[in-house]
């Protein structure tokens, strides 16, 4: 009989599902999410996370309970064989990323090489970019193997239509300590700034308001006021709606820090990237080796490479550590503390209970 893990996804919004789903190929085993995006303005599943969860299926060939628009529940059974060259297709300008991210782990941590095409949004709100994933995500993980993302075409709301291409080669393998050592990504640090970093893109109709100017003076000004250099990438393009999107990284003497944001309707750009810098600049005072963004998406890499990993106290950190906790009881050791006003959350698994990728235990 299958054990079957029982998650309450009214403990959050897609990031519980995305979690799930990234927890339950690893480990082979099945889950049922109820109460998907319960507390949502539009509850059950939208196109986004349709696309996440038939991703994440075809990839580990999984058995899937029938899903539609609007579902509050659903059962994912993973196999034990893997599809390595995927395509997912979002039909509104849902995050190409998002639907991705239950991959993430999977495409690091299993073997094999993999492709994977994403159609949809590639710069949209509360969503990472490609260029982050690229830039931020893949170097922290950079020992583990190489990911290469690129972006065929942009993709804005409400339209979407981007076009996207991740391969990965996996060099991880579940060898001893020190040729793996664990993950260390604190809140205590004493960080030097470095440099910043701007990926930006729009849509050629926005020109005329010299939109990427104006938000390179701007990242100008805040690189000359830190002292340090700007290396920036801005470009119009051809996209089949008139959007934008931004993505900043500071870069200092313990790795980066980034964040994306999509441009707002009758909103500066300027004002968009003042709030990203300030969220950025909060974290880099504190001492935070990565970005709330990034422990989100590491954490489902936590038990499998141990290691501590701090954060702000989100809502989705919160709601990563539940998953994380029913799917492994008791083996995650959470701790908070207060600093500058601000409260942060470690979770460590020591190195010793680390766990082995399901793929790897079957070879071992």
């Amino acid at each position: 009989m299958i054990r079957m893990i029982l998650i309450d996804g009214a403990h959050g919004g897609g990031l519980v599902l995305r979690m799930s789903l990234a927890l339950s190929i690893l480990l082979n085993q099945a889950f049922t999410i109820r109460n998907i995006r319960a507390s949502r303005s539009k509850p059950g599943l939208q196109a986004q996370h349709l696309a996440a969860v038939r991703l994440a299926a075809a990839y580990a060939k999984a058995h899937v309970t029938p899903i539609e628009r609007g579902s509050m529940e659903l059962t994912f059974t993973p196999g034990r064989e893997r599809e390595h060259h995927l395509e997912a297709a979002i039909p509104t300008g849902g995050s190409s990323m998002l639907a991705f991210q239950p991959l993430l782990a999977p495409f690091f941590l299993e073997p094999g090489r993999k492709r994977a095409i994403l159609i949809g949004g590639t710069d949209v709100p509360r969503a990472p970019s490609p260029d982050y994933v690229r830039d931020v995500i893949s170097p922290l993980l950079s020992m583990h193997g190489r990911m290469d993302v690129r972006v065929q075409r942009r993709g804005y709301l409400p339209a979407g239509g981007g076009r996207v291409e991740i391969t990965m080669e996996s060099q991880y393998t579940p060898v001893d300590a020190t040729a793996h050592p664990p993950m260390e990504a604190t809140c205590d640090e004493k960080l030097i700034m470095e440099g910043i970093i701007l990926r930006a893109t729009a849509d050629a109709r926005l020109a005329s308001r010299s939109v990427l100017e104006r938000l390179e003076r701007y990242a100008r000004m805040k690189a000359a006021e830190h002292g340090v250099t700007l290396s920036q990438q801005v470009q119009y393009v051809q996209a089949a709606s008139p959007g934008g999107g931004m993505t900043i990284i500071l870069q200092h003497s313990q790795g980066r820090l980034g964040e994306s944001h999509a441009f707002i309707p009758h909103q500066p750009v300027e004002r968009i990237a003042r709030h990203v810098f300030t969220r950025l600049e909060e974290q880099f005072t504190l001492g935070c080796r990565v970005d709330v963004h990034a422990a989100d998406m590491l954490l489902a890499f936590l038990p499998f490479l141990g290691g501590r990993l701090c954060s702000l106290a989100t809502a989705h950190y919160r709601a990563g550590l539940y998953v994380l906790n029913q799917f492994l009881p008791g083996r995650v050791r959470v701790e908070t503390r207060e600093a500058r006003d601000q409260q942060i959350i470690c979770a460590h698994i020591p190195r010793e209970e680390r766990v082995q990728p399901s793929l790897h235990a079957k070879r071992s």
